[in-house]
């Protein structure tokens, strides 16, 4: 659970705001460095992101230990390792949104009545696009809560993956039939709770 919040938690600090910007700058030098680093970070495996995150700031710099998982700094790495994998998905769906919602009429209008673009995009363009974001968030939590077993057996992090590699390893079959029993749940309680909130950001799906 601390593993996929604070992943989760990057991943949406580092995609909503790189998504919406490049968006509002649509073919600046801006998008376009930032489209080519996503297309790089989806054709890159996570356990690549994570193996050089470690060379980096464990081996090389010394900042972060490598099997930390007792102390709250030992979740960095493997918290940021999925970050920036699924960022790269996040930011190119987030843009691809906002796109289509810069393209709208309401956004004509609002910019024909001198209202900032900070504004239209803080405001409108956000709020109109997170259907979409907690449509994303909501299948990333439930992967996530289901355990990620090349990341946890990198790091060592005792969680849910590398509980069932353990599993599968000894022949524990009622371990590994509660861990499918705890997937199950995961993804039905997470796709649960993004159904509800759609409610809240798009008005039009309470009368449906």
């Amino acid at each position: 659970l601390r593993m996929a919040g604070t992943a989760m938690g990057l991943t949406l600090l580092i995609s909503l705001p790189l998504g919406i910007t490049i968006a509002a700058w649509r073919n600046s030098r801006m998008d376009y460095a930032v489209r080519i680093l996503t297309f790089i970070g989806n054709a890159t495996p996570g356990f690549i992101v994570a193996l050089v995150l470690m060379f980096v700031f464990s081996y090389r710099l010394g900042w972060i230990p490598v099997l930390g998982a007792a102390k709250p700094i030992g979740m960095v790495l493997p918290a940021l390792s999925l970050a920036l994998v699924m960022s790269s998905r996040y930011i190119r769906q987030i843009r691809a949104a906002a796109l289509d919602e810069l393209a709208k009429d309401y956004v004509v209008g609002l910019r024909a009545r001198g209202i900032p673009e900070r504004v239209i995009l803080a405001r409108n363009v956000l709020k109109n696009i997170m259907v979409i974001v907690i449509t994303l968030t909501g299948i990333s939590v439930g992967s996530l809560l289901g355990g990620t077993v090349i990341i946890e057996t990198i790091f060592n992090w005792p969680g849910i993956g590398s509980l069932i590699m353990t599993a599968i390893t000894n022949r524990d079959y009622p371990i590994i039939q509660a861990v499918v029993v705890w997937m199950a749940l995961a993804f039905f309680l997470v796709n649960l709770i993004a159904d509800l909130s759609y409610r809240y950001f798009n008005p039009k799906i309470k009368d449906l």
